[in-house]
């Protein structure tokens, strides 16, 4: 399994699993994860290593009996040409956008006055994380952009 940085959320063998009918999600039912940190949903975002493929920036949803469900769409499974039954080696590592904020958002902060990237890095780390995750889900470079002066605008105010 490829090295990752960060302590395992999960790592180990599990089996692909599938949702019954027409259309049913292909997923890795996990464990649940015990955490002191808020989340909408439940939700918790992470990153990892499934059969040595490497991902970022997804969410673990909750399953309704305590455990957690990890999604593994038609693309990944092609990439590891497995299907529901198979095994696959999985590493998560909890995201951590309050620690790593992007170079290029720093970047723009930094080219405003200082105090507007003091205002950035005064914001809850909640709020913090949220404000980058709009910006990295940007569909492409312009709208990550707008998004990115989108934010100067509210952190100039």
């Amino acid at each position: 399994m490829a090295n990752f940085e960060g302590t395992p959320l999960v790592e180990g063998r599990f089996t692909l699993q599938k949702f019954e009918g027409k259309g049913g999600w292909t997923y890795i039912e996990l464990p649940k994860i015990d955490s002191n940190q808020k989340r909408p949903f439940g939700w918790i975002s992470v990153s990892g290593v499934i059969d040595e493929i490497s991902f970022s920036r997804v969410k673990l949803m909750g399953m309704g009996n305590g455990n957690l469900m990890f999604s593994v769409n038609a693309k990944l499974r092609k990439r590891l040409r497995k299907e529901a039954g198979d095994a696959v080696d999985l590493k998560l590592i909890e995201d951590s956008y309050e620690q790593c904020v992007p170079e290029e958002i720093i970047l723009c902060l930094k080219e405003e006055p200082s105090w507007v990237l003091d205002n950035f890095n005064g914001l809850p780390p909640n709020e913090k994380r949220k404000a980058v995750e709009k910006v990295l889900d940007a569909k492409n470079e312009e709208e990550k952009v707008d998004r990115i002066v989108s934010l100067i605008d509210k952190l100039s105010k």
